[in-house]
């Protein structure tokens, strides 16, 4: 049972944390804020390098580029927006030895909480990054698997207004929580150095405030699950039709070995093989149906004596 009142959120004294992680002597305490600098010039630079071959590169202009931009934009936010916040309230303990006095409430217990702010930034970025990994997964398996249609399946139209739906989608669900229910607040937990969802102001035990936050794992797992089916799927059928090509590439190499008086009509070996190199070709052309299957006759061999009526013929098939 978790029973929380108004009048003690607001006279608590200090922050009552159980986090002895990182947090107890200045060395741990150093280490960690250089870590966090060190993690917002990782992401501002690797993200703005992305952003500019992406957009300034034409080669890149296409749904893939798209979606590593959107994602590069989401890490991006949270650079510049969310670890800074961490970084400043860690700085301010370390030289105040005490936390800045916002952290000791949550939004609902004070007018202005920078968690209001920074609080849906997060959870919105990290939305639309989810959403942009799936997506990206679903992008690459329509070009593993049907490579034929990619491009008119897989427009960049279709892509930018998946990219805008995602990120309209995800920021919704982020405000979500503060617009539909009163008995959820946001705080800063000194564990995660994060702005996190937390319960309110409340007095019992807020059943309906559980359901809603019940969303934020639910959509991740979904689509985080999504996406391992969909790349154990694509792996699989890719690993099928590798080792159909090595069965191909085995067959063609026991054809070209094959001795010459084996053949019914040892004339047209060459030509035979000709025609077996331009299996691959004909079934990668835009003008063929990736839906019908190509038969060629390679060779009918047979084995047997001219003294014998008996003979065991073999046809090697190549399929394609």
């Amino acid at each position: 049972m978790i029973e929380t009142s108004a009048q003690t959120m607001l006279d608590r004294p200090e922050e009552p944390s159980n986090c002895t992680v990182c947090c107890c002597t200045l060395t741990n305490k150093v280490l960690m804020v250089l870590f966090m600098l060190l993690l917002i010039v990782a992401i501002l630079v690797g993200n703005l390098v992305t952003l500019t071959v992406v957009l300034g590169t034409k080669h890149f202009h296409t749904p893939q580029g798209y979606l590593k931009a959107s994602l590069a934009v989401a890490d991006l936010a949270v650079g510049i927006f969310v670890v800074p916040i961490s970084v400043y309230a860690e700085v301010y303990f370390m030289v105040t030895d005490s936390r800045p006095e916002w952290i000791l409430y949550n939004s609902q217990s004070v007018s202005f909480h920078p968690c209001n702010v920074i609080g849906p930034i997060f959870a919105g970025c990290t939305l639309v990054s989810i959403t942009t990994i799936f997506l990206l997964t679903i992008e690459r398996s329509i070009a593993v698997l049907k490579p034929l249609h990619k491009d008119s399946v897989i427009t960049r139209k279709r892509t930018t207004i998946l990219i805008i739906f995602s990120w309209l989608g995800s920021f919704f669900l982020a405000v979500f929580p503060m617009v539909f229910s009163n008995e959820i607040a946001l705080e800063y937990n000194s564990c995660s150095r994060m702005c996190n969802y937390a319960l309110g102001n409340i007095s019992e035990f807020p059943s309906q405030a559980w359901n809603i936050l019940l969303l934020f794992p639910a959509f991740d797992f979904t689509l985080l699950g999504g996406t391992v089916v969909i790349n154990i799927i694509s792996l699989s059928i890719l690993l099928i039709a590798i080792l159909d090509s090595i069965r191909t590439q085995m067959f063609m190499r026991v054809l070209t070995h094959i001795p010459l008086d084996t053949y019914p009509d040892p004339g047209r070996k060459d030509e035979i093989l000709r025609e077996a190199e331009t299996v691959p070709s004909l079934a990668t052309s835009p003008s063929s149906s990736p839906d019908l299957y190509s038969f060629i006759l390679l060779a009918r061999i047979c084995h047997g004596s001219q003294q014998s009526e008996t003979h065991v013929c073999y046809e090697i098939v190549l399929v394609c």
